[in-house]
């Protein structure tokens, strides 16, 4: 099926059986791609920018942590995790091993890095723990 917004979306990740899959625009830059393929999105929390975890209708979670290894998103991180992160404002931490060098000698540590946080440097956070400002707002009491 085509309309006239075609040539702004990829939808390759849609179902082949699906009327809106097209390949045309596959993995092209600048077109908008739908993250969840077509499925319907039916819990989020987001915490911070590149920090959130969506819950599909089809049961499929989607979680993003940046800086944090994706083995341990899978394993260590929760929806609920975010969501207590969102309601509690507390921080959850997770265990990492990395491998790093100096002057040419390898050496592995075990860093305790914070994974979720609900403190936005970027935006003022509202009372409401929901809403955010940018700083400078009138709005926002000094």
């Amino acid at each position: 099926m085509y309309t006239k917004y075609d040539d702004l979306f990829d939808t390759s990740n849609y179902p082949a059986s699906s009327k809106y899959h097209n390949e045309k625009n596959k993995a092209v830059l600048g077109k908008f791609k739908d993250e969840a393929g077509g499925r319907a999105i039916i819990k989020f929390v987001g915490l911070r920018p590149k920090l959130y975890s969506c819950v599909m209708n089809s049961g499929v979670q989607k979680k993003t942590c940046k800086g944090i290894k994706t083995n341990v998103i899978k394993n260590d991180i929760t929806f609920n995790d975010y969501l207590t992160c969102l309601k509690t404002k507390n921080e959850k931490k997770v265990k990492v091993n990395n491998i790093r060098n100096h002057k040419h000698e390898l050496y592995s540590e075990r860093l305790n890095k914070i994974a979720l946080s609900a403190n936005d440097d970027k935006r003022h956070i509202c009372k409401d723990g929901v809403n955010t400002l940018a700083y400078g707002h009138y709005l926002i009491r000094k």
